[in-house]
């Protein structure tokens, strides 16, 4: 994910999570999040930062933490 920062991330899934491993992997009742470290990165003249986020969990669980997960990270330009 672009643009936002991997603090913003851990502070999110901290919140969420039950417990979880040096900030890197959290853990729900049945779904985990592990994040990357961030990355910087150049589209043209802008420069963002990236972070990898992989989600594991049963399908019924992803599609509403995912759901969740987009809310809270929607960013709109203008």
């Amino acid at each position: 994910m672009r643009g936002v920062s991997r603090r913003e991330f851990v502070e999110y899934f901290k919140s969420l999570s039950k417990f979880s491993y040096e900030e890197k992997r959290f853990y729900g009742s049945d779904w985990l999040v592990e994040l990357g470290d961030e990355k910087p990165c150049v589209l043209c003249s802008i420069k963002l930062i990236a972070v990898e986020i992989a989600f594991t969990a049963p399908k019924e669980s992803l599609k509403d933490l995912l759901a969740d997960f987009r809310l809270k990270f929607m960013r709109a330009g203008g």
